[in-house]
């Protein structure tokens, strides 16, 4: 029985997130794209991705890439879906 690329990933991912802190009830990944709407992430599960990826002095090569250029200030992509969770 050969497991699936896909639940490869997720596996993979699942394992990244618990050993950045996140508990496993936080974050339940049912796609790779993260939009399936059975798909459901706390805002207590992104805020420890993001303070992992911000390194332990808040400066980490992450947040440069959220930065838009010499101005203060971060830019990200927000959207919204309907019923999601």
């Amino acid at each position: 029985n050969a497991i699936s690329l896909e639940d490869r990933g997720l596996n993979e991912i699942n394992r990244w997130l618990s050993k950045v802190g996140v508990p496993g009830h936080e974050a339940i990944l049912f796609d790779g794209c993260g939009l399936s709407r059975k798909n459901s992430v706390s805002p207590h599960a992104l805020n420890t991705v993001m303070k992992y990826m911000a390194g332990p002095s808040v400066a980490g090569p992450y947040l440069a890439l959220l930065r838009g250029g010499e101005e203060a200030g971060y830019k990200y992509k927000t959207g919204t879906m309907d019923t999601v969770r």
